[in-house]
């Protein structure tokens, strides 16, 4: 169904934001008090928000998805030909 996960998406793509707001703050409160290295929950921050833009990547249509994973196909294609051929040759990227 077209437009099934709109909704979904654009909760997650509104916490993808906070997120990024909130380890931006973290960096900025760090070095207003003289930090010189990241603050420890900045990681853990953006790794929550990789994981959420994931998620959003995953809830596209699948007209959207086509165009993501192009080279995803071209790569395993790739790998499947490369090891079935027999002479040496590989098949090349697109």
């Amino acid at each position: 169904m077209a437009g099934e996960f709109d909704d979904i998406r654009a909760r997650l793509e509104a916490i993808a934001e906070e997120l990024t707001d909130l380890a931006i703050s973290r960096l900025l409160d760090s070095i207003d008090a003289g930090g010189t290295e990241f603050p420890v929950d900045e990681k853990r921050l953006t790794r929550a928000r990789r994981s959420v833009e994931k998620a959003i990547s995953i809830l596209r249509e699948p007209d959207d998805l086509s165009n993501c994973c192009s080279g995803f196909r071209r790569w395993a294609v790739r790998v499947v030909f490369s090891r079935n051929a027999t002479d040496g040759s590989e098949l090349r990227p697109e």
